[in-house]
């Protein structure tokens, strides 16, 4: 039965809490902040339904963004900074080999009283990652005083591709390692595990824990799960990828290449990289087209081909800054112009006698007298008189109002005589 690995933290502390005091501080690297706050979110997962998966150590990889062997690296500072314990239980089903570890978080005391007391193990000053580093240190040469070799990996200030070349060269020279003879893997034989057999089963569940929060079954005791899917990969091989790398470049061509970046001018040699890129290096030798009717030298290119464009479009580019992407602008001044039909054309200029193309001079008298036949086929047509010019709107006239009646009263004598008695026989005093 396999064993898978837990988080244990105790303190009955609620889901999820964290240590400010360990958060906060500076001793402690960001790698060790971070997979402390991600052990807590797997602690406990046995008593209570956290939907998280297993903690495994590939799993943490993924979620912090870096290596397994970061992650070791990781453990081991907090292992020294007083964090965490790493219980390390071996596989019932083969002792020689490590299991699971269960992960013990020593936080309860920072948080909850009555947890007991905790030590802080490192000096004022000295951070984790120092103290953790001078431990592996000591464990590696502990492991070469006692004769063991490292597994994995090359020793420092070897060349690893030199081992590899060598490894193959004596692979080769061994007549290689046949089905069935059992090659340099030893698989039918034990090995360090005394028994035909994987060195350590394959892991279930190394996914997203949001996605499979618990192990998958699995069918074979060693923990392999069964292939699924049709066997077509397995017989015949795998399909190939949609982005297949492009041929590498022979001896010939890489000559080619190199002559040609070697005549560009100063200020067309400033815009090709330390490493030239592959599209530029094929645009390079579709240009040259060595043994085809387009086919240039390296001089003809730069001269008729590259030079004018470059002078034409870009040479005022410091009065706007530099280019942004100087490899494209090569790729584009190296396309040839297929605007005249003669191969030896560039710019309209032969590229092998230096002078105008014949070809395009043509092309352009032809060009001058079709739109001269075009001129005098059209009838002219009449000069269109100016247009006259409007009056300017009148505004329109209000209707006159016809002039007031004026009423006239005509006074009677009798009304005058009345008037004149009525005045002579007022009062004195009122006149």
């Amino acid at each position: 039965m396999s064993l898978d690995p837990e988080v244990r933290r105790g303190g009955n502390l609620p889901f999820g809490m964290v240590a400010a005091v360990w958060m906060c501080d500076p001793r402690y690297s960001t790698n060790a902040r971070t997979l402390y706050a991600i052990l807590v979110t797997y602690a406990d997962t046995q008593v209570r339904n956290t939907r998280r998966g297993k903690p495994y150590r590939k799993e943490l990889a993924a979620q912090m963004g870096v290596s397994v062997s970061t992650v070791d690296r990781t453990l081991v500072e907090m292992a020294v900074a007083g964090m965490v314990t790493i219980e390390e239980r071996p596989d019932p089903e083969n002792p020689a080999n490590n299991e699971a570890n269960v992960y013990h978080l020593h936080d309860a005391p920072l948080m909850w009283q009555g947890n007991g007391d905790w030590k802080d193990p490192l000096p004022s000053g000295v951070k984790a990652a120092d103290v953790a580093k001078q431990a592996i240190e000591a464990r590696r040469a502990e492991k070469r005083a006692q004769g063991k070799e490292r597994r994995g990996g090359v020793p420092k200030g070897v060349n690893p591709k030199a081992v590899k070349a060598a490894r193959e060269e004596s692979s080769e020279a061994t007549g290689g390692g046949g089905e069935g003879e059992g090659g340099s893997t030893d698989a039918a034989r034990g090995s360090s595990t005394d028994a035909a057999r994987l060195a350590a089963r394959m892991l279930r569940n190394i996914q997203s824990p949001h996605q499979t929060p618990s192990p998958e079954p699995s069918s074979s005791p060693d923990g392999r799960r069964p292939t699924t899917g049709s066997s077509r990969s397995s017989s015949s091989g795998s399909a190939a990828s949609g982005k297949s790398k492009p041929p590498s470049l022979t001896q010939a061509q890489r000559q080619h290449v190199e002559a040609f970046f070697q005549a560009l001018p100063k200020e067309l040699a400033d815009l090709v990289p330390a490493n030239p890129p592959g599209n530029l290096k094929a645009a390079v030798l579709e240009a040259l087209a060595d043994g085809q009717p387009q086919g240039r030298t390296a001089g003809q290119l730069v001269d008729f081909r590259l030079l004018p464009k470059w002078n034409k479009h870009y040479a005022s580019r410091d009065t706007v800054g530099p280019l942004e992407k100087p490899v494209g602008v090569l790729v584009a001044i190296l396309r040839r112009d297929a605007e005249c039909q003669d191969p030896r054309c560039d710019e309209r200029t032969n590229v092998d006698s230096g002078q105008p193309c014949v070809s395009c001079e043509q092309r352009g008298v032809d060009r001058r007298a079709d739109r001269a036949a075009e001129q005098t086929a059209k009838p002219p047509e009449p000069s269109a008189a100016p247009p006259a010019r409007k009056a300017p709107a009148k505004r329109p006239e209000r209707p006159v109002p016809p002039p007031r009646a004026v009423s006239m009263t005509e006074v009677s004598d009798q009304q005058r005589a009345l008037a004149r008695q009525a005045v002579m026989n007022r009062p004195r005093g009122s006149r």
